[in-house]
């Protein structure tokens, strides 16, 4: 059922925010957090949707009218046949233009649909260089380029999958939407090299994962699909530290999990935390703490 059944024609579609401005609602299910709206700025009760923004990204499709978008400082104007995709989390507001009344189609979905889960090759690569992008607060889509209409037909697609309703609905309009992301990727203003935040995160996912073992420059970097040198510039750039120094932190904050939570060896616990040797691991152990591993197993048991 889209927004528009079974409600007045007016004063239906106000936007309720909470004080950072952002919009209280959900837009779709926690199972499936994806929605359509066929809305005409008619039923509001301002004249206009006021200033909001929310997590989903929000594409618009222009279907009566002329409607005047701001998006942050920039001010679009939208005829029938155009779109619009609103970045997540980007304060915008909408409003027809003079001597017509807007009506438009919004497909409102959160971009974990497209990340799969967070820190997958997915959203490292293709999602989060793009939400980040402060360059990139909307992407407009003209009704008389050609390029633009791919994207505009695949989004008309994903409305027709979720307004049937039909089974497997869910699928076809999850394979429009990627398709339409995949496009989108190709433009020429639009990012597909990730950013140093997501890859440091990407790295520190892979160290944590891989702790134990031996973890060379040459493997992290390989991992996250990066050269040895882009981590290295890009982790500092982001944290101030190297990645081995990141590295003997998180073994040793690890071996002090394990001297707390179990009654392993001193030996097996420097190697279940990917030290080369007890030895190695007593003198890292010593200078950041000030104390061995015996004597801060004995300390902290004895409070």
């Amino acid at each position: 059922m889209n927004k528009a059944e079974n409600t007045p024609d007016k004063y239906q579609i106000e936007v309720i925010t909470d004080d950072s401005k952002r919009e209280t609602r959900m837009h779709g299910t926690p199972d499936f957090p994806l929605i359509v709206y066929r809305d005409s700025i008619r039923r509001t009760a301002l004249g206009y949707i006021n200033w909001h923004w929310h997590p989903e990204l929000q594409f618009v499709l222009v279907t009566e009218g002329i409607v005047q978008y701001s998006v942050g400082s920039a001010e679009l104007i939208l005829h029938p046949g155009d779109g619009l995709l609103i970045n997540s989390s980007r304060l915008h507001m909408a409003k027809s233009a003079p001597g017509t009344v807007g009506s438009y189609i919004c497909v409102d979905f959160h971009p974990v649909l497209l990340s799969s889960f967070a820190g997958s090759v997915y959203d490292r690569k293709y999602v989060q260089p793009f939400l980040q992008n402060d360059d990139l607060p909307f992407v407009l889509f003209s009704r008389r380029e050609t390029e633009d209409q791919k994207i505009i037909s695949l989004f008309r697609q994903v409305i027709e999958c979720f307004e049937t309703g039909k089974p497997g609905y869910e699928i076809e309009v999850l394979c429009a939407l990627w398709q339409a992301w995949k496009v989108l990727l190709e433009r020429p203003e639009v990012p597909v090299k990730q950013n140093g935040s997501s890859l440091t995160m990407a790295v520190m996912a892979y160290i944590s994962a891989h702790l134990g073992e031996s973890l060379t420059l040459e493997g992290i970097a390989g991992a996250v699909s990066f050269s040895p040198a882009e981590c290295c510039r890009q982790f500092r750039r982001t944290t101030g530290e190297t990645i081995f120094s990141y590295i003997r932190k998180c073994r040793l904050e690890y071996g002090m999990n394990l001297l707390l939570n179990t009654d392993q060896s001193v030996s097996e616990i420097a190697y279940a935390a990917g030290f080369s040797s007890t030895s190695y691991f007593i003198q890292n152990f010593r200078e950041l703490t000030g104390t061995t591993p015996h004597k801060y197993r004995k300390a902290c048991r004895s409070v």
